[in-house]
């Protein structure tokens, strides 16, 4: 190739790459523009993560002028709707309701590398909870008796490795104890045996426990954040009842794929952190046994999962159920 021909043919290629710079700015400033977004969740419809996703959704819709579809994708623990949406193009088209801390199956999309948090959207307390009939009214008491009788209280989660499992191996690494994990396929059926003395105690969500509790079905030893649950104001922190440092709690945020423009992923956050301040949030998250996420920057967000599961991880290991 001659040097005319080979300079001809640069130029071209310039010319090229400097047309398509102003198109591909262009797209990015006019994102969500283009076509519709879609939030995968990876539970039924009628749950939490549903209900909350499809009240995000409209409120993103009122603040980006554009449609916002849920999609529910069940299945795998919710790994099929994070598979679905780490390997959609960064187009910001195609979120992912996320929920952690989590020891996900070997293989499942690693958060922080393969699914970036864009913005919190919740935090949810635990409650490690028994049977009516266990004669210890809180921590404080239930603590001696666990230590007399440690294998006749291992604790029901709604599955291995899901938030529950590791607040309760936390607690046992805490305590001490050797407390063994019962796992559920889901919290329906744990909730079912603990309140019929099956399961002599569980750590689950506030939702699934909080009425029986108020009937006086099932009692509340402590509840797993640092600070109390304004819906169960008498239910003390682990932390108030002598377990130093014990926090743990699941958090929910929507995530999207490696590679989207950094300033759509600022603009996203900015009407999240728009939605999740306002009172009506509040009073949704409320009522599903959640709570408000602390204001965070976006940076902040990505640091605090990454940071939060690498130290999950290293319990999960010390506690012999694996890390991704």
């Amino acid at each position: 190739m001659s040097t005319k021909t080979k300079s001809g043919m640069w130029r071209r290629v310039a010319t090229t790459l400097a047309l398509s710079l102003p198109l591909a700015t262009a797209q990015a400033a006019d994102w969500p523009k283009a076509q519709p977004i879609t939030i995968a969740v990876g539970y039924t419809a009628g749950g939490a993560a549903d209900m909350l996703t499809r009240l995000l959704a409209r409120k993103l819709e009122a603040l980006s002028g554009q449609t916002v579809i849920v999609e529910n994708k069940p299945g795998a623990s919710g790994v099929l709707a994070l598979r679905h949406v780490a390997k959609a193009k960064p187009d910001g088209y195609t979120l992912a309701y996320m929920t952690g801390p989590v020891i996900l199956e070997s293989g499942a999309p690693v958060m922080g590398r393969d699914l970036l948090a864009a913005s919190m959207i919740a935090n949810g307390p635990l409650l490690l909870v028994g049977p009516a009939s266990n004669p210890a009214n809180n921590l404080r008491e239930l603590v001696p008796l666990m230590r007399k009788d440690p294998l006749g209280y291992s604790y029901a989660t709604s599955g291995k490795g899901s938030t529950q499992h590791l607040a309760g191996a936390l607690l046992a690494t805490k305590l001490q104890l050797p407390l063994q994990d019962i796992p559920y396929r889901g919290g329906a059926q744990a909730v079912i045996d603990v309140v019929s003395g099956v399961a002599p105690l569980a750590v689950l969500g506030v939702l699934p426990v909080q009425t029986y509790i108020k009937d006086g079905k099932l009692k509340a030893f402590g509840i797993t954040t640092r600070t109390r649950f304004a819906g169960l104001p008498d239910v003390e922190t682990f932390e108030e009842q002598g377990v130093e440092g014990y926090d743990a709690g699941s958090w929910s945020a929507i995530g999207v794929p490696p590679g989207m423009a950094k300033a759509d992923i600022e603009k996203l956050h900015a009407w999240i952190g728009q939605i999740t301040a306002s009172e009506e949030w509040k009073a949704a998250l409320s009522s599903v046994g959640q709570v408000q996420p602390e204001p965070m920057t976006q940076q902040e967000v990505k640091e605090y999962i990454s940071e939060s599961q690498k130290a999950w991880n290293a319990l999960a290991t010390t506690a012999g159920f694996g890390s991704q």
